[in-house]
Parts: C-alpha cells; sequence; structure tokens
C-alpha cells in the first residue's frame, strides 16, 4: 500500500472515530465523514465500501499491533503474551469505548476469534482437534476483555491476564 493511500485511510478512519464521539454512528454519513476528513467522495469509495469497513480496518490494524507485539517477543508464557494483548486493548481504549458507546461491541470479537484462536492454541498448548475447547476458550477470552472494557479498564493488564489465565488453567 502505498503513503498516499495510507494516509487516506487514516483521514478517512480518525474522521469517522472524531465524528462518532459527537455523533451517534447510525446518523453519520458518508458525506459526513468525506467532509471532516477533507477528501473526495471517490476517494472514500476507492478505499471503503462502507462505514463499518473503516471501523474494521481500524480494529485489525490493533490486532495485528497486538499479534506482531506477541511474536515479536516470541513469548511462549500464556500470561505475559495475555498481558501484552491486554495492553494494546488498554492503548487502543478511546476507540473500543467509541464502539461500545455507538453500541457496535459485535466489531471488537467479529474476525478477531482467528487471532484469539492462534493465540489461545499456541500459548495454552491446545491441539487443533479440539475445536470445541478452543470455540469455548476463545469466547471466554473476548467475553472477559469486552467485560473489562465496559466495566472501565480498572484492573491492570496484568490482573486481567492472570484471571484469564486462571479460568483457562480450571478449563483446561
Amino acid at each position: 500500500m502505498n503513503k498516499q493511500v495510507k494516509r487516506s485511510m487514516n483521514w478517512i478512519t480518525e474522521a469517522l472515530v472524531e465524528l462518532m464521539d459527537i455523533k451517534p454512528y447510525d446518523l453519520i454519513t458518508i458525506s459526513d465523514i468525506t467532509t471532516e476528513a477533507d477528501v473526495a467522495r471517490p476517494t472514500f469509495y476507492r478505499n471503503f465500501d462502507s462505514k463499518e469497513d473503516i471501523l474494521f480496518y481500524k480494529r485489525q490494524e490493533i490486532y495485528d499491533k497486538a499479534m506482531s507485539r506477541i511474536a515479536g517477543k516470541g513469548i511462549a508464557d500464556p500470561y505475559k503474551a495475555t498481558e501484552l494483548l491486554i495492553e494494546v486493548f488498554r492503548e487502543s481504549s478511546s476507540f473500543f469505548n467509541t464502539l461500545i458507546d455507538n453500541n457496535l461491541d459485535y466489531l471488537i470479537t467479529k474476525d478477531f476469534n482467528k487471532e484469539i484462536s492462534r493465540l489461545i492454541m499456541e500459548a495454552f498448548n491446545i491441539d487443533v482437534t479440539e475445536p470445541y475447547k478452543v470455540k469455548f476458550l476463545e469466547g471466554a477470552f473476548l467475553a472477559v476483555i469486552l467485560e473489562w472494557m465496559k466495566q472501565g479498564m480498572k484492573e491492570t493488564a496484568k490482573e486481567i491476564s492472570r484471571y484469564i489465565g486462571k479460568y483457562m488453567g480450571e478449563v483446561m
């Protein structure tokens, strides 16, 4: 992706997130976004198909950052891997809170299951032939993180990772 495309995508993304802080998501139009981002409508459609695509793009950037941070540290300890993931969620809390405030919680977890499944299978040594166990743990993991965000992220990343690790260990 060239720099100009990336820059346009970031302007559009920032515009939507800023608009969501002052106006409900459902009432924001593509015209609102392009005006706020100071880009032409064709620029929007060259990069995104919908408002939801913008949020998926932003969310994927955050998830990629989390997974590369975990991979970059070569972490085999499931608690440390979980803690790093949760730290990235905390760093991006403004974005996630905007989604929650606009009743878009499903965007936080949608498609993230692939990333979480990989983390769970690798960090907790779960065999891929146990798909129900992976799905169960994946759902629990995401539900705990989502609830933590909704409760205002009062606990540290270390505390939440220990809760998750404790519960995962009990299931395993």
